[in-house]
This record gives C-alpha cells, structure tokens and sequence, in this order.
C-alpha cells in the first residue's frame, strides 16, 4: 500500500458523497490535523475523487496544506469503491465509547496538561466527561437520599494531587463492597476516603 503525496488543488470532492460534514465537524478535524499531523491519509480512485476523507481534504484545505498524503484505490471496481464511501462512514457509527475507560484516560490527559479540545468533543461533552472539579460521588443506599452530588473546589496544585489520586485509586478494588456505584470517579472517591479512616482510624 503506498501513500502519495498530492497536490490539494488536484484532489476532487466526491460529488455522490452520502456523508456531509457540517462546519463545525470540519474545524474539528482541522483541529486534529494541527495536533497530530495528518496521520490518516485520504481514500482516492484513478481519477483522484475522494472515496473516503472528503471531511479531511476540505479541512487541509481550510489550513492551506498543499500535498495531502492519499492512498489510490485502484483496485477497487466502480461498484466497489461506491459501496466503499459508505460503509466506510457507516461502520464507524457502530463503534461507541467505553465511558469508564474514556473517562480514565481524558483524567490521564488532563492530569499531564494536555490540551482535550483537539480530542473532538464539544464544551458541554467534555465538561459532561468526569469533571474533576466537579467530582460528584453517589453514596450507598440505604436510610439516606441514592444518589448526592458533592461538588468540590480545589486549587490547581491540589487538581493535580487529586486527578492524580482519583485515577491510581481507579486501580484497586473498594474494600467495602457497598460502596460501588455506577459513578467510577465516585467509587475511586470512595476507596480514597475509606482507606484512610482504615488507616487512622474514626474519631
């Protein structure tokens, strides 16, 4: 499989392209492409249609790339490649997030400085995403209320220390079973709380 390097101004959307990016979906990929490079080269057939990555070519071109890296499908029947363009973008969509495990490294991410908005996600998602500043932690049942939202503020020398701590506690099982919840930063906040009264004791 080899990857050409193109001239922008000689690739060609795909006219019967079934998938259509908004502008926004378009910055974002630009974004992507300022972060990491372009490592996802663009899908063409002889006549250098796009097949797969008309989103990718249009972003280039809105950051003024002048050779994009694109792999020529020329072993693809006409057919082929039509069926391709599709289920290229439909396969996709079957995929979905892992939360727990997302949450875990965008913590991991965040916790290193690393800037999350070229991850893709909106504002609101993002902040949707486990906010460590907000940790909200859902408490066992019982005679009490199932679930209460705790909100803290720390300093950022402290965010580092708890984001931190938050994500090595995710590691190690809750001593009191009890304490499980659907929330992960909330068991983790859980652990942390019942490991040190284990430690020093209740007073």
């Amino acid at each position: 499989m080899q990857i050409e390097y193109i001239d922008q101004s000689e690739l060609h959307l795909n006219d019967e392209n079934v998938n259509i990016h908004s502008t926004k979906s378009i910055e974002k990929i630009a974004k992507s492409i300022e972060a990491f490079g372009f490592k996802n080269p663009i899908i063409i057939d002889q006549n250098n249609i796009v097949i797969a990555g008309n989103g990718r070519l249009e972003a280039a071109r809105s950051l003024m790339i002048d050779k994009i890296p694109c792999i020529r499908a020329d072993d693809l029947t006409p057919e082929q490649l039509k069926a391709f363009a599709i289920a290229d973008n439909r396969v996709a969509d079957e995929s979905f997030f892992d939360k727990d495990l997302l949450d875990q490294v965008i913590i991991d991410l965040k916790s290193e400085d690393f800037d999350i908005g070229v991850l893709g996600f909106d504002d609101d998602e993002i902040l949707d995403i486990e906010n460590i500043e907000d940790v909200e932690l859902d408490l066992p049942s019982g005679d009490k209320t199932p679930i209460t939202n705790m909100t803290f503020t720390v300093s950022s020398e402290q965010h580092d220390i708890v984001t931190k701590s938050l994500s090595l506690a995710k590691t190690f099982p809750l001593q009191d079973p009890q304490g499980v919840n659907d929330n992960s930063n909330g068991n983790a906040l859980y652990y942390i709380c019942e490991f040190f009264i284990n430690r020093v004791g209740e007073k």
